[in-house]
């Protein structure tokens, strides 16, 4: 190709310009948007909760990703690298809950005291073997009171002594 005929080609794709048309009014709607209200904040390295005073450390190197204010979930505490993820809920009813991901096959017997609180633990296997398999330990009584509180580890594979270590740093801190 000449570069005279090259500069044709340019000039007369240049002309070709796609023009969008401009939306509907009607369709175009401008939604009002505020941020949803957070049931807490991390202070000084604890999430606290601003209806229950519920305080619960953060694992360092963690980061805390506060719930909904009108949600059970309190807070999720997430450890970046191993993918582990740990749920403080406040709870009622049946232990262990209902869930639809993973089935409850193991419930021990016995208590365990995680600095002056007491709690009973139960897993649940995933029914996809891919993925993470769930700890519970629920906290009755950690205030009086106060409805049950639980701590669930969603445990990757190769993750559970990072699991079980973060869960008895929180369990032992919850004040």
């Amino acid at each position: 190709m000449t570069p005279r005929v090259g500069l044709v080609v340019v000039a007369s794709l240049a002309g070709c310009v796609h023009r969008v048309p401009a939306p509907d009014p009607e369709l175009v709607q401008a939604e009002a948007w505020s941020p949803p209200a957070l049931a807490g904040a991390v202070v000084d390295g604890r999430f606290v909760d601003d209806r229950s005073g519920l305080s619960v450390p953060v694992p360092e190197g963690w980061r805390a990703e506060p719930g909904r204010v009108d949600d059970a979930t309190r807070v999720v505490l997430v450890e970046p690298v191993g993918g582990v993820r740990l749920r403080v809920v406040v709870a009622g009813g049946d232990w262990p809950p209902a869930r639809g991901d993973c089935s409850w096959e193991f419930e021990d017997a016995a208590s365990y005291t995680f600095g002056a609180v007491t709690a009973r633990l139960a897993t649940c296997t995933p029914r996809d073997p891919d993925a993470p398999r769930i700890l519970g330990w629920r906290l009755d009584g950690w205030r009086s009171a106060a409805p049950a509180l639980v701590v669930e580890a969603e445990v990757p594979p190769g993750q559970l002594v990072t699991a079980e270590d973060a869960a008895a740093e929180v369990l032992a801190g919850v004040r």
